[in-house]
């Protein structure tokens, strides 16, 4: 259903992010629902903890059925972080992920996620 297209995957600290989502489905229902957001999280031991940074701006009635609509996005990544970090014990990932909740279901339906780098100064 979505598409992500970064013009950069990697950014460093202070920097923007941009790109753009694009929606296209054959699908007779279209979402009642939609969102789609700029986030990062941990993995790994300890508290896990999240924080969305921006929230791209989706409406439902603006996803045509059988027409590709590009959502263009940009976000400054805040100076201090945190970095993209891949360790043993934890893990902070950055990422992009939308999703939509179809007519007649009370879960949300298709969550996609796309990863991205954060890097230091």
């Amino acid at each position: 259903m979505f598409e992500m297209h970064f013009h950069n995957k990697q950014v460093t600290v202070g920097n923007e992010l941009s790109g753009k989502l694009v929606w296209y489905s054959p699908d007779l229902h279209l979402p009642r629902q939609a969102s789609a957001f700029v986030h990062w999280y941990t993995e790994g031991r300890g508290d896990l903890d999240e924080q969305t940074i921006f929230t791209i701006p989706l409406e439902p009635e603006q996803l045509i059925r059988d027409q590709r609509v590009d959502i263009p996005f940009a976000v400054q990544i805040p100076h201090g972080g945190p970095i993209t970090y891949n360790g043993s014990l934890i893990r902070v990932i950055w990422a992009v992920q939308a999703w939509v909740k179809l007519p007649r279901s009370s879960k949300r339906d298709n969550t996609q996620t796309w990863p991205f780098l954060v890097m230091p100064r």
